[in-house]
């Protein structure tokens, strides 16, 4: 038992050195400033009638960087294509996204019938294609609408992995022709359907370019390399043009923020606290919303609005995202990433 206990704290550190801290901080620190902004700012938008001016970017700021860093990570180095790996890899994402998901949803869904808050209540057959990932294909409500965020991703996972079947997934020209056609597609668009990803696809690219360039610099010809260089002002171009000229702006800002943590750069960004809210980050981003202002309405209601409400608020959800990420999410990972393990040893075999 002894030895079995050295073992596993060694394989714990082990892993802890292969995890780059400076960039599980800077999740930490873009889900803060996003459930921040929520609950602080984006209540009183709603139902107040008035904002906090200088928090208004921090949304847009925090996702752009998540976006980013989940392209950073969207390939790997490992050799092999076909429709199985391809299959396998878009499992395995949507696996690690879907279980807490449903959680959030069920959880969100039954509140905000039992305690209604405006246009933030929907039918349980959006509810049922809300399980499904397909809003953004079909217009359809969110449960929550901060989970826009999870079905763009699932797109740009489902992407990757037809790109991974077909063996170009490592081919920065078929990240540019993504981009183009995304750009094609969002001029035509008039209803906010997005059935290759939407804008925020120019931060997804942007984190497979940087994290090729850095890590794959090596393998590339020297045409590939200016093609992977060229997919970051080409990303830029293409959230530019989608929402706004801050949006752009914001994404250069988080490419350089991002190079620097791969660099280990920014040791203030892998300080314990910022790590730790970087682990239940996913948790506490499904379940923060609309949560929070049910929580706010309550308050509001009985003692009047002030900064005290959007407090309580904070703290109950924050302490959520900890018990769901403890008792649920980790677990359900740990199954899940048994039965893949698996699954490899036998196809190694």
């Amino acid at each position: 038992k002894q030895a079995s206990k050295q073992a596993s704290k060694q394989a714990s550190k082990q892993a802890s050195k292969q995890r780059n801290l400076q960039i599980e901080g800077l999740r930490g620190l873009s889900i803060l400033i996003i459930v921040l902004y929520h609950i602080f700012d984006r209540y009183q938008q709603l139902y107040l009638g008035q904002e906090i001016k200088w928090m208004n970017f921090w949304g847009s700021l925090g996702v752009t960087s998540f976006f980013l860093v989940s392209g950073l990570f969207a390939i790997n180095n490992k050799t092999g294509h076909g429709i199985k790996i391809g299959i396998n890899y878009f499992c395995k994402r949507f696996l690690r996204l879907w279980p807490t998901y449903i959680l959030a949803l069920v959880v969100i869904f039954c509140i905000t019938h039992l305690i209604p808050i405006a246009d933030r209540t929907v039918s349980f057959h959006d509810l049922m294609s809300n399980t499904v990932f397909i809003n953004r294909f079909l217009s359809i409500p969110y449960v929550d609408g901060s989970h826009w965020y999870l079905s763009t991703l699932v797109t740009m996972f489902l992407i990757v992995s037809i790109l991974q079947a077909m063996g170009i997934h490592k081919k920065p020209l078929s990240y540019i022709l993504w981009l183009f056609l995304e750009m094609i597609i969002d001029r035509l668009n008039t209803r906010e359907i997005y059935p290759i990803g939407g804008p925020f696809i120019g931060a997804f690219c942007a984190g497979i370019a940087l994290m090729r360039l850095i890590r794959g610099w090596g393998e590339e010809s020297q045409a590939n390399k200016i093609l992977w260089i060229s997919i970051i002002p080409l990303g830029t171009i293409d959230i530019l043009l989608g929402w706004r000229i801050l949006a752009g702006v914001e994404l250069f800002f988080c490419i350089v923020i991002v190079y620097m943590c791969l660099k280990e750069m920014l040791p203030l960004l892998a300080i314990k606290p910022l790590v730790f809210i970087g682990t239940i980050s996913y948790p506490l981003y499904l379940i923060h919303q609309n949560l929070s202002f049910v929580i706010q309405n309550i308050l509001s209601e009985k003692f009047g609005y002030s900064l005290i409400c959007p407090t309580i608020a904070f703290v109950i959800m924050f302490t959520m995202g900890i018990l769901v990420y403890y008792y649920y999410e980790k677990p359900i990972q740990k199954i899940f990433n048994d039965i893949f393990s698996q699954y490899d040893d036998v196809n190694k075999s």
